[in-house]
């Protein structure tokens, strides 16, 4: 996924989570947000989806912040 994929996928994700989060807001009960259902990309997903989701895209852009690392290391180094 390209950055600005990334990105866009973070602004889905946490535009899911805050709706997430006022939906807890606004009970008056303790509700268990893993099983709560939420509404993003057109489907309807429950807090452990979503947290899979986030899970998912920490990974990428872990790895991708690592691959990034490694290649400009492996290019200053052919450079010398």
């Amino acid at each position: 996924m390209t950055k600005q994929g990334q990105l866009d996928r973070a602004k889905t994700l946490l535009k899911a989570t805050f709706d997430l989060l006022e939906k807890q807001e606004d009970s008056v009960y303790v509700l268990n947000l893993l099983a709560e259902e939420i509404h993003y990309d057109n489907t309807l997903c429950d807090g452990c989806c979503l947290k899979s989701d986030i899970e998912y895209l920490l990974d990428e852009i872990t790895s991708t912040w690592y691959s990034n690392i490694l290649i400009n290391l492996s290019n200053s180094l052919s450079i010398q």
